[in-house]
């Protein structure tokens, strides 16, 4: 299953470079607490943005190197920073942020034998009250909602349960591992999470299921 991810591997993160060099003054090593306010701090403010939270579980001296311990979200994460707070090593890993960061998730499913919609897009789409790329792409639905032989549907899942069980059933039967949202289904394709730069890829989509017809993704779950 081919996913995009983001990936957080830079060597070098100059803006926690210069503050924690303005933090060091004449002193080759900046102390732990130095470290971890800072490195804490840099996360949660320039990667994540407020939309998660890394949380320090522990920090270690090993040779050369703070080894730092971290919690995004439930998913522990190693990273280091030289005793001089020169040099930031986040672990090159996998996040998903598709709610967070509007990243997106492209994927043709393999659909089973289901009549094509003519003349008509059925768009699936499932939001949350309070998600701020959920609020980006609104005008965006409400645009497609306007056009022509294009109908969305709409599910709120942060707070009405029926529509979190259909939400689960939609990601089941399109094998999305996923639960962020944003997370809009057209015919066999799906994306989660919003970014404007997803916009011309969604509709081409819708075009091209005017054009020669699309699964009404509902059938997908007998809705």
């Amino acid at each position: 299953m081919k996913k995009i991810y983001t990936i957080i591997g830079l060597c070098l993160l100059g803006v926690l470079i210069v503050y924690l060099l303005s933090l060091q003054e004449s002193k080759d090593i900046v102390s732990e607490d130095q470290i971890k306010e800072t490195t804490i701090s840099f996360i949660n403010t320039e990667l994540l943005g407020g939309t998660a939270t890394a949380s320090l579980i522990s920090i270690l001296k090993e040779s050369n190197v703070y080894k730092l311990k971290i919690d995004i979200e439930g998913q522990e994460i190693d990273t280091y920073v030289s005793l001089d707070g020169k040099l930031f090593f986040p672990e090159g890993i996998k996040i998903e942020f598709a709610e967070d960061q509007g990243i997106e998730e492209v994927e043709e499913k393999e659909i089973p034998n289901l009549p094509l919609v003519e003349d008509k897009v059925i768009i699936y789409h499932f939001w949350g009250d309070g998600c701020p790329y959920c609020t980006k792409q609104k005008p965006y639905i409400e645009k497609w909602n306007n056009l022509a032989n294009v109908q969305v549907i709409d599910y709120e899942v942060y707070n009405i349960p029926e529509n979190q069980a259909i939400f689960q059933s939609m990601r089941s039967a399109y094998n999305v591992q996923s639960s962020g949202v944003p997370m809009t289904f057209i015919g066999e394709k799906h994306w989660v999470g919003f970014a404007e730069s997803m916009v011309p890829a969604m509709e081409e989509k819708i075009n091209q299921c005017l054009e020669t017809g699309c699964i009404n993704p509902g059938d997908m779950i007998s809705l």
